[in-house]
């Protein structure tokens, strides 16, 4: 694309260092932290059943428009005579689709709070919005995410996941960036999906990813490991991470 960086056509910002994740294993275990949920307020009956924290969240299905520009012949009247003009024109060349349907994203949805509700969080679709977005490359990059975000002007106050058919690298299924409340996950098979979803946002509520440790199966099997095995565990410190921040986005 001549040098440019791809994202919204025009726009060439520049990605600041941000953390990125995906989560691919499909485990057999029972997703959720370890331990018992931690209880969110009262039932009002003295039982020991958690109260879920609900959490809203938008989705936004993100339809690429591959713009070329073309020169076009037409012609004018000047006096008695036609004439041949030329003009420059930018058209829609191809529509990258996100690739995804109501169907995808609630299984998506119902695999995210398959794995958080033992961290006592249940995340609530909010709404789900089609946006086509003129774009100059068929693969979002780090930068395009940016600039998707500048570009849709997504409150930092919410929480706003985007879904495209395709992300820049093949081993990352998305990125999230807490400070701008936003993420994006690229096309995946069920549940993977809902997995890298999950993970994101735990991004979105303040968790970062852990970072390889030799012979830690603990990090091997959090929700919040860098790497294609990650799991589904939260420690009681995420955990509370999580709760306060989505606390937080609430009020």
């Amino acid at each position: 694309m001549g040098g440019k960086t791809p994202g919204p056509h025009g726009q060439n910002d520049q990605a600041p260092n941000t953390g990125q994740g995906i989560l691919a294993r499909t485990s057999l275990t029972t997703p959720g932290p370890s331990g018992p949920a931690p209880v969110v307020g009262s039932t009002g009956q003295g039982s020991a059943a958690p109260q879920l924290l609900s959490v809203p969240f938008d989705i936004y299905l993100i339809d690429l428009q591959i713009i070329a520009e073309e020169i076009e012949a037409y012609e004018v009247s000047v006096w008695r005579r036609t004439q041949t003009q030329h003009r420059k024109v930018r058209k829609v060349v191809e529509t990258v689709k996100s690739g995804q349907t109501q169907k995808t994203i609630d299984a998506s949805v119902a695999r995210v709070n398959e794995i958080w509700k033992p961290a006592g969080i249940v995340f609530r679709l909010n709404e789900l919005t089609t946006k086509e977005v003129e774009f100059e490359s068929k693969t979002v990059s780090e930068a395009g995410f940016l600039a998707l975000v500048t570009t849709l002007k997504l409150p930092k106050s919410g929480l706003s996941m985007m879904f495209v058919r395709n992300f820049e690298a093949p081993h990352l299924g998305g990125m999230a960036v807490d400070d701008l409340g936003a993420g994006i996950v690229t096309y995946l098979a069920n549940p993977t999906q809902g997995n890298t979803l999950a993970h994101e946002l735990g991004h979105l509520l303040g968790l970062p990813d852990l970072k390889h440790v030799a012979n830690s199966v603990q990090n091997r099997y959090n929700l919040m490991y860098e790497a294609m095995a990650a799991g589904y565990d939260l420690t009681p410190d995420q955990v509370k991470t999580a709760l306060d921040r989505a606390k937080r986005k609430l009020h």
